[in-house]
């Protein structure tokens, strides 16, 4: 009985750490970074840099007192000063995109500050996004509305 629960106990450990590991990077982490880089770095191509340290860049972005989205493009993989173009002028837009910045576009309609006067409201529509963005499409309409 004990040596049940001593491998219970270790699965269970193991099972937390690799969960834990898995929301930190997905989720966690480019939120903390999403939230704080925009605030203090305005330009794109600066904006990019920081972020290739983490291995990210900038895919869109939510201008809330314009109510535009706009999705930048990338010449190649080393490109950091990209194009940002609004969401319509787009032909391809990877769809975890498209659906991350129109989440932060319902949560200004509803409301929630996701300027950068609060950063920990900030940080939390970026965790609501990164989640949001991996809905499968059903659930997204079902929660956010119409994917346009």
């Amino acid at each position: 009985m004990k040596k049940l629960i001593i491998l219970v106990t270790i699965f269970a450990l193991i099972l937390y750490y690799l969960v834990g590991s898995y929301a930190y990077f997905e989720y966690i982490k480019p939120s903390y970074i999403g939230a704080v880089i925009p605030c203090h770095v305005r330009s794109l191509e600066e904006q990019n840099k920081i972020y290739a340290n983490y291995g990210y860049r900038v895919a869109g972005f939510y201008n809330s007192d314009k109510d535009e989205i706009k999705v930048v493009e990338y010449k190649n993989q080393t490109d950091v000063q990209g194009t940002a173009k609004p969401i319509e002028e787009q032909q391809d837009v990877d769809i975890g995109t498209l659906k991350h910045e129109l989440i932060h576009r319902n949560q200004a309609k509803r409301g929630m500050d996701i300027s950068c006067r609060d950063i920990n409201s900030r940080f939390l529509s970026e965790v609501e996004a990164y989640l949001g963005q991996n809905l499968n499409d059903k659930i997204y309409e079902i929660r956010y509305g119409k994917i346009n």
